[in-house]
Parts: C-alpha cells; sequence; structure tokens
C-alpha cells in the first residue's frame, strides 16, 4: 500500500481516517504552507496532532489500521512471538490504555 503524495492528500487521509480533529487539521493548514507530505508529516508530527509512529504509518498508506476498536493507536510500545502492544487512546473518554493485538498465528489457533 501506498501513503499519500501530496500534502493535499495527507489531509485528505487524515480526515478520513479520523486521526486529527478537523478543527485542528484546518487551523494547521492555514498556519503551515507546506511543500510535499513528508513535510506535512514532519510538522504535523512536530505540532504534536500526530505521533511519530502514527506519521510514519501514514506515510505508508497504512492510517486506517490505527484504530483498534474505538481506540486510535498512538505507539507500538512492544512487539514479540505472541504478538504486539500498542498505546492507544479512546478519543472519546481521553482514556489511554495498552492493546495487545495477538499474532495471525495465535488467532487461528
Amino acid at each position: 500500500m501506498t501513503g499519500p503524495q501530496s500534502v493535499q492528500e495527507v489531509y485528505d487521509t487524515l480526515r478520513r481516517d479520523r486521526l486529527v480533529e478537523p478543527a485542528l487539521l484546518s487551523a494547521f493548514a492555514v498556519r503551515h504552507e507546506l511543500a510535499d507530505a513528508p513535510a506535512a508529516l514532519k510538522a504535523l508530527v512536530a505540532d504534536g496532532l500526530l505521533t511519530a509512529y502514527q506519521a510514519a504509518e501514514v506515510a505508508a498508506g497504512n492510517g486506517p489500521g490505527l484504530w483498534l476498536g474505538n481506540y486510535r493507536v498512538l505507539e507500538r510500545i512492544g512487539r514479540g512471538g505472541m504478538g504486539q502492544v500498542f498505546l492507544a487512546e479512546n478519543p472519546l473518554l481521553g482514556k489511554r490504555v495498552a492493546v495487545k493485538v495477538l499474532s495471525a498465528a495465535l488467532r487461528a489457533d
């Protein structure tokens, strides 16, 4: 999967995947005149609207995968033979949790 190629595609992706609140994204776009998608993602991280992990996932085209149920993934905090552990937050409750995702092999068992 390929990620966004232009600044507008970055904004469209973030809106579609509900990774940044629309009002915050609009205010960011007004404040910044950016040349390309990598610059936009870097500036979003610098402004605290995305984490570096989220920006890398969006750049790789994995924005939709940053949601686990009602939780928005912020960071990957661990990985091992049984799966991965993510720091995630419920945006409605403002609550942060650790979410463990079992590997495909273990989910099939």
